[in-house]
């Protein structure tokens, strides 16, 4: 895609779609309160009205302006046209070297480069922070959103993203936005305590009961108690999302779209992209959704114990749909596997 000016950035966050029909109006705040992880200290205020998701992993905190409208952020589906809802997101990322504000910036970036601004010097919680924006036009609107990463201790950065719908984000900034930038509270590594007993409340296994949800030209079926969230690391995807559950984050369906209309020899593609993964097993034929198609499988090592993908290929018209099946064979694979398994065969191509 070709890269636009900061004029033209500019220009979309203020100029919305128009419409003849009265819009929905941004969600009230009714005061806040205050969440903070008694682990890593990250803290923030947030609107005390609005709807905190159930966190899969203890390093972040997520609330959006209402449960229904966090549905808009989490199914690609549905972001062209809808409320225009708002969601927060505070999370303490451990760094495995020294700190860097851009490829922090890499890791959890969602969109293409050209959306997003250059990076900006700010300060949160009174430190120096790496701000950016951006944006881009709906049906109903702008989506609009800000990204600020930050840190005070060698071990953890802090990301805070601040996003909305429907032209809102100005709305949102005066009436909930500048007092959660103003109250956040940076993540630092744990103190350890050596006199204090710790219960763990453990999430639950997948559930045996199945929801149908719909993705972009296909179904899946999905345990009831998975969710589904934009998957990282694809960026040149057209699509891309995946069904997990709160309890492991190595166990987990993914669905991405690419564009094939340049290429499409499905074994070409399946050889070279087996050629690009260390260890990866050789290609195999397979049916899913009753598509023809290819497979392979490839093994990490990770401290949670081995976790094993298996990568399925399916070329239908201009799209290559890759569908990745991930599942640690160490720790609860009984528990898993079964199920994954009967998500994976659940899909249907529409």
């Amino acid at each position: 895609m070709k890269q636009i000016s900061m004029a033209l950035f500019l220009a979309v966050l203020i100029i919305g779609l128009i419409s003849c029909e009265p819009k929905p109006k941004p969600e009230e705040v009714k005061g806040f309160q205050t969440y903070k992880d008694e682990s890593l200290k990250f803290e923030l205020k947030y609107p005390s009205n609005w709807y905190v998701a159930r966190k899969r992993l203890a390093d972040r905190i997520e609330i959006y302006s209402s449960q229904t409208g966090m549905n808009r952020f989490r199914f690609a589906d549905n972001y062209q046209k809808g409320l225009p809802s708002a969601k927060i997101a505070l999370i303490a990322y451990k760094l495995d070297s020294d700190f860097n504000a851009d490829s922090v910036f890499q890791t959890f970036k969602i969109f293409e480069d050209y959306v997003y601004s250059n990076p900006e010097k700010t300060t949160l919680d009174g430190v120096e922070a790496i701000k950016r924006e951006y944006a881009f036009p709906l049906e109903d609107g702008n989506f609009h959103g800000e990204i600020y990463i930050a840190t005070k201790d060698p071990n953890y950065a802090t990301i805070l993203i601040l996003e909305s719908f429907g032209n809102s984000f100005e709305e949102y900034t005066k009436t909930a936005f500048n007092e959660v930038k103003n109250s956040v509270k940076l993540a630092v590594s744990p103190v350890r305590r050596v006199d204090t007993i710790t219960v763990v409340q453990e999430a639950p296994f997948p559930s045996q009961t199945f929801k149908t949800v719909r993705g972009q030209g296909f179904t899946i079926s999905i345990p009831e108690n998975f969710g589904s969230e934009r998957a990282l690391g694809a960026q040149d995807a057209i699509y891309s999302n995946m069904y997990i559950g709160e309890r492991r984050g190595d166990c987990y369906i993914a669905v991405i779209i690419k564009d094939a209309s340049k290429q499409k020899d499905l074994k070409k593609i399946v050889d070279e992209t087996q050629k690009s993964i260390a260890g990866a097993s050789a290609p195999a034929t397979t049916t899913i959704g009753n598509e023809k198609g290819y497979y392979f499988t490839y093994n990490v090592k990770t401290k949670e114990g081995n976790v094993r993908t298996k990568l399925y290929f399916v070329l239908r018209g201009d799209r290559l749909y890759q569908i990745a099946q991930t599942w640690n064979t160490t720790k609860e694979e009984k528990e898993y596997l079964p199920i994954l398994e009967k998500a994976v065969n659940s899909i249907v191509f529409e």
